[in-house]
C-alpha cells in the first residue's frame, strides 16, 4: 500500500474519532499551483480554513463538526501539502505566492467574499490575502501566533531548515513515528499532547511520511538558523490592514509569547485579541470549546470595535 492510501485510511480513522464526514474534493488552480485537494463540509457564509506550514487539513478535524453547524467550511491544503502533488517553494516571491494561491482557490469556487481562519505560515498566507484583496475578506481570524510578523522560530524548526542538517533530522532524531511526532507536539505545538487524541497523531505522523520533501523544502525557504527570514518579514504591513483583523492567542505558544504579539499587533486600526489559557501554538488542539466560541464570537463581532483585548 503506497503513502497516499495509508493517508487516506488513517485521516479516515480520524474523521470517525471525531465524527467528521467532510467532502473530499480538488480544484484546479492553473499551471503554478496545479490541482489542490481540500475537504468541505456544512452550509452558510463561507470560512476558510487555512493550516500551518507543514500540516494538512486534517489540522482541523477536531472543530470541523461543530464549526460547520454555522459556516460551510472549506480546509484546504496547501501546495505540496497533504494529498497535493509536490511543490517547489524555492522558486517563488513567498508573500505574492501567498495572497495569489488564496486568490485563486476563491475565484475557482466563486466565493466571492470569506472569513478566514488561519494559524501560523497559514496567517501568513491570510494576512497577505487581506492585505492585496480586502474586498475579498469579511473577518481575518489568526489562531496561533501567525508567521512573518516576527523572526522567532523554535530551535527544532530552524534546524529543519537548514539544508543538510535536515535530512540528518528528519532520518534520525525527528523520524516521522508517532512517539516523535508526540513529542514535537508537545515540545511545539500544544500546551498539553494528551488533549488530542492518539489516532490525530497517527494521521499527522502517516503526513509526515509522505510529504517530508514538501516539508524540508518549505522551511529552507523561508527560516534558518536566525529564526524567519527577513525578506518575508511583514510586521511593517500590519497597519494597512484594513479588514477586521482577530487574534486567538495560545498563553503557552512556542512561537510567539502573547504579551510580545499584542504589542506588535497594537497599529492594526480594527482588531481584537484573545488570549486562550492551558494552549499553545495551536490552541483548538487544547482547547476546541474555547476556540470554537472566540471564532463565533469574532465572526459575529461588530466591526467597529477597535483594539479590543481581553
Amino acid at each position: 500500500m503506497d503513502l497516499s492510501a495509508i493517508y487516506k485510511m488513517s485521516r479516515q480513522k480520524v474523521f470517525d474519532a471525531y465524527q467528521v464526514q467532510p467532502d473530499a474534493k480538488e480544484v484546479y488552480l492553473g499551471n503554478h499551483f496545479g490541482n489542490i485537494h481540500y475537504l468541505e463540509q456544512g452550509t452558510g457564509r463561507p470560512l476558510l480554513l487555512i493550516h500551518g506550514g507543514g500540516n494538512c487539513s486534517s489540522e482541523w478535524i477536531n472543530i470541523m463538526r461543530p464549526l460547520s453547524q454555522h459556516f460551510r467550511l472549506f480546509a484546504m491544503d496547501t501546495p505540496g501539502h497533504g494529498l497535493n502533488n509536490f511543490f517547489n517553494y524555492h522558486r517563488v516571491d513567498f508573500r505574492n505566492h501567498a495572497a495569489r494561491f488564496i486568490q485563486e482557490f476563491t475565484k475557482a469556487l466563486h466565493l466571492d467574499k470569506v472569513d478566514l481562519v488561519a494559524n501560523s505560515i497559514g496567517g501568513f498566507y491570510g494576512i497577505n490575502f487581506a492585505l492585496e484583496f480586502p474586498q475579498k475578506v469579511e473577518n481575518l481570524i489568526l489562531i496561533g501566533a501567525p508567521a512573518g510578523i516576527h523572526r522567532e522560530v523554535p530551535l527544532p524548526l530552524r534546524l529543519l531548515g537548514t539544508k543538510g542538517i535536515n535530512r540528518l533530522i528528519m532520518q534520525t532524531v525527528a523520524k516521522p513515528t508517532l512517539k516523535n511526532t508526540a513529542a514535537f507536539h508537545q515540545q511545539v505545538i500544544m500546551h498539553d499532547v494528551k488533549n488530542i487524541k492518539d489516532v490525530y497523531l497517527e494521521h499527522i505522523t502517516h503526513h509526515m511520511m509522505l510529504k517530508g520533501r514538501t516539508i524540508r523544502n518549505l522551511l529552507e525557504s523561508v527560516v534558518n538558523l536566525g529564526g524567519w527570514k527577513e525578506k518575508n518579514n511583514i510586521t511593517d504591513n500590519l497597519a494597512s490592514l484594513v479588514v477586521p483583523v482577530h487574534f486567538i492567542w495560545g498563553e503557552n505558544d512556542a512561537f510567539y509569547p502573547p504579551d510580545r504579539g499584542s504589542e506588535t499587533v497594537s497599529n492594526i486600526p480594527n482588531y481584537t485579541f484573545k488570549t486562550v489559557r492551558e494552549a499553545g501554538h495551536c490552541p483548538w488542539l487544547d482547547q476546541p470549546e474555547k476556540c470554537i466560541s472566540l471564532i463565533l464570537s469574532a465572526v459575529n463581532r461588530p466591526t467597529s470595535i477597535q483594539g479590543l483585548k481581553d
